[in-house]
């Protein structure tokens, strides 16, 4: 009896081992498998990287002006996975059937997992949030479901807010990270922010609604190279409501501004919708001058400030000084040679006037017109560190234009 005893006893133990090996097999191949959807999803996000080409000194898109498609869309949205109405597959369904491209851009502070998110980890190297949000995770996956290369480019981004209690900085939209900051993280001040963006070159950034209402990042301060370098854009016009509501927000005088201090911008126009009805809610809309319609080109196209605003949603612009498309950088020259073409698509739609503005604000040379195709060509001494296009329509729509420098 005692030896059958121990025998038992020695099965048991057995069994117990192989129990204990077997799952300890089934959890690493379960950490490898996880580890493997995260490498994939952070290789897709990776797909759209793309390498700086803005910046003061080199890496400027200075090539001859080639012929660019023009993409009309948005780049400021919200659903119900932060404070907007319904869901980012209706947003994005939606928006497929009337633009070209569109991004949800959810407050960070409200997305699942915002604790323990950043941009950057303790080394400094990217810090994936996929496992750490449901949310972000999910939202570029439905974004990545309705993107389809050649018909529509579906863009998944994140805001960042500081409200008054938090700094007041103001908001800014950025795209193609992989992970996102919230202002729930004391640290996260404007000037940590710019740092950690800018040791992501291939990140895009815009500043939302500038003004005394929600902030003007310290009055567009702290300006440095690597900053300006991913900071790409300026939304001059923003809101769902009719354009030149009392709810429909411009800020066309901040554009300016910034630009005086010595960013490099592009100026876009985007509903920041939070009662669905996203594109359909008005006619304003960025556009984007691409060769062809991906998320990369257009990442490109953004980073290149080939980008106008426009309150008409189908006005066409081609801006050249020099032969250079509007957002380039000239070398100096002893003359800039300016060609202006610009088309309403709806006949009715008559083009009013069509402004030069360069330093303060000041426009050095205007002309009126008054048919929905107008064309423009002269020559102007460089006096001034940039110039961009205003238009003006007859029904009142304005679009101004990403500048074109000289390098003065």
């Amino acid at each position: 009896m005692k030896k059958i005893f121990i025998r038992r006893i020695r099965r048991i133990i057995t069994l117990l081992i192989l129990a204990s090996i077997s799952f300890a097999a089934l959890n690493i191949f379960m950490n490898r498998k996880a580890n493997m959807i995260s490498a994939n999803l952070i290789n897709k996000l990776r797909l759209d990287n793309v390498m700086p080409l803005k910046s003061s000194k080199t890496n400027w898109d200075d090539k001859e002006m080639v012929l660019y498609n023009t993409y009309f869309g948005m780049l400021h949205s919200h659903t119900n996975y932060s404070d907007g109405q319904g869901t980012p597959e209706e947003a994005y369904a939606m928006a497929k059937a009337n633009a070209d491209f569109f991004a949800v851009t959810e407050h960070a502070y409200l997305l699942d997992g915002e604790k323990d998110a950043a941009l950057l980890n303790a080394d400094g190297t990217e810090k994936n949030c996929i496992k750490i949000s449901k949310e972000w995770k999910s939202l570029h996956d439905i974004a990545d479901k309705y993107n389809e290369d050649g018909k529509f480019a579906a863009i998944a981004g994140y805001e960042m807010t500081w409200n008054k209690n938090t700094g007041g900085y103001g908001h800014i939209n950025t795209f193609n990270t992989a992970g996102f900051e919230a202002r729930t993280h004391a640290y996260e001040n404007l000037k940590k922010y710019y740092y950690d963006i800018s040791k992501l070159p291939y990140s895009i950034s815009q500043f939302n609604h500038p003004g005394t209402q929600y902030g003007d990042f310290d009055d567009f301060s702290y300006r440095t190279e690597e900053i300006d370098n991913v900071v790409n854009l300026i939304e001059v016009g923003n809101g769902e409501d009719p354009i030149r509501s009392s709810l429909y927000y411009t800020s066309y005088d901040y554009y300016t501004r910034a630009l005086d201090k010595g960013w490099h911008l592009a100026p876009v126009s985007n509903q920041d919708n939070h009662k669905g009805n996203w594109i359909k809610a008005n006619d304003a809309r960025t556009v984007i001058l691409a060769p062809s319609l991906t998320r990369t080109e257009l990442y490109k196209a953004l980073k290149n400030m080939r980008v106008y605003s426009t309150e008409d949603k189908n006005l066409k612009i081609n801006y050249t000084v020099n032969n250079k498309i509007m957002g380039s950088k000239l070398d100096q020259s002893s003359s800039l040679n300016f060609v202006i073409n610009v088309n309403d698509q709806d006949e009715t739609d008559k083009i009013k006037s069509i402004s030069v503005i360069v330093n303060g604000g000041k426009i050095v040379k205007t002309k009126k017109f008054n048919s929905n195709k107008a064309s423009w060509k002269f020559s102007l001494h460089p006096k001034y560190s940039y110039y961009y296009l205003k238009i003006v329509e007859a029904d009142k729509d304005i679009a101004v234009t990403a500048p074109v420098w000289t390098g003065n």
